[in-house]
């Protein structure tokens, strides 16, 4: 297969520094993506207060949630649209517009009138905002996925891999240190009023020097203008949806122990639990940090063992572990600890095999395209509406509801797994 690049700059495949630079300025961005994604789930008590009618409390922490689930409406549409972009035009490309739009969402979120001003109209550009955080989010998200595995050596392709979670977990302890920086140091009148907007500014200002680097990160060799855009036979497509449905059963899961345990972990043990702001954050912050170092190990051991076994540890580990973690929970902040620490381990194990595991059973041509549209419409599906139904369940008591949900749909990633064959080492230029 030949390569025709579509930016300046070349695939260059025998430059590793080349590789190395674009693997970071990859990585820095999707940092920043998750960083502004999830600054919304960690101040979510303090956008509440400030965007909705803070005369019933209970409501607007729901509404709140909602728009969070309504960004994930167009996170499919926006990983639709960007895989047929950079099916065409190249991944890199698509990696500066994402990282453009999610800037640019976030410091309107960050300079919105607040409810007492502008009244519903607040709550409106809230949604606004959101909607254009979740199209480019549903573009970077798989772009990243695709692009750091085609890019990788073929032998450390897992290791590689799994720094695209290394980043996400890295943009989340940044919301999340953020979180409890200012609720130790602010008071509650203060965050209410405008401390909770400087997180969202903050992420604004970070683009820029993340846009630069992205400008001049290479294109990956397994792009193939030509080949992207000729008419895809009959058995190629029947093989796509195949892989599709097999990809979109093992992520079904994903996205509900990451947002159930680890981007809402704080705000739920402080709504639901009473536990102390300062307190819930700091707990999350450090039980994020473990994964810093579980997921690079988790990479590296499935470049020797396979990625196959690992993502079924994950999904059996979490079914087990539900029950006795969300009992765990209390208004103590070691409660929080130790069940994020807990759920994050498992969780480390398929985010690190994941984007190389999902693009080693792809096809070439319809990769990107593929991965966009079924992994953001499980993240719509599943994660979106995790928060909402986790909260709504808990105020009328039968959060066992959620429970039951969130064990069925580990097991299902576990089953799936085990149906999956092992692509450790495939060539993604064939």
């Amino acid at each position: 297969m030949t390569t025709a690049p579509t930016t300046d700059v070349a695939p260059a495949a025998a430059d590793p520094v080349l590789r190395r630079k674009s693997l970071i300025a990859c990585n820095l961005g999707n940092a920043l993506e998750w960083y502004d994604w999830n600054v919304y789930a960690i101040f979510t008590p303090f956008l509440a207060a400030a965007l909705f009618d803070d005369n019933q409390p209970v409501s607007a922490l729901l509404d709140t949630l909602a728009v969070f689930g309504a960004g994930f409406l167009l996170r499919p549409i926006g990983g639709v649209v960007f895989g047929m972009i950079a099916d065409r035009i190249g991944r890199q490309r698509v990696l500066v517009i994402t990282m453009l739009t999610m800037a640019l969402a976030s410091l309107a979120i960050g300079l919105l009138p607040d409810y007492g001003h502008i009244g519903f109209w607040a709550s409106v550009g809230l949604l606004v905002a959101r909607l254009a955080q979740g199209f480019a989010h549903g573009g970077e998200a798989t772009t990243v996925y695709t692009y750091v595995a085609e890019i990788a050596p073929r032998e450390r392709r897992g290791l590689w891999s799994s720094l695209v979670f290394f980043s996400v977990i890295s943009g989340s302890l940044l919301a999340t240190g953020l979180g409890a920086l200012f609720t130790a140091n602010l008071t509650d009148s203060d965050l209410a009023h405008w401390g909770w907007r400087i997180p969202f500014l903050l992420g604004g200002v970070f683009a820029v020097v993340v846009l630069y680097l992205r400008r001049h990160a290479m294109e990956s060799e397994a792009f193939d203008h030509s080949a992207a855009t000729e008419a895809l036979p009959a058995p190629v497509r029947r093989q796509a949806v195949r892989t599709a449905v097999k990809i979109a059963l093992l992520s079904a899961s994903i996205p509900l122990v990451y947002y159930t345990w680890i981007a809402f972990g704080a705000s739920n043990a402080i709504s639901v639990h009473g536990m102390a702001a300062s307190d819930a954050f700091a707990a999350s912050f450090f039980a994020q940090a473990t994964a810093l170092v579980t997921v690079p190990f988790f990479g590296w051991l499935s470049d020797r063992v396979g990625r196959r076994w690992i993502a079924f540890a994950y999904a059996a580990g979490s079914a087990i572990l539900v029950i006795p973690l969300t009992m765990l929970v209390s208004d103590a902040g070691w409660t929080l600890f130790v069940a994020q620490a807990l759920a994050i381990t498992c969780w480390a194990m398929i985010a690190a095999v994941f984007p190389a595991f999902a693009n080693e059973l792809g096809i070439p041509i319809p990769r990107f395209l593929m991965r966009a549209g079924n992994c953001s419409a499980a993240n719509a599906l599943f994660g979106g509406t995790a928060p909402y139904l986790n909260s709504w369940l808990g105020t009328v008591d039968m959060g066992w509801i959620f429970t039951a949900y969130l064990i069925v749909m580990c097991l299902v990633s576990a089953i799936t797994a085990l149906a999956l064959n092992e692509g450790r080492g495939a060539d993604l230029t064939e």
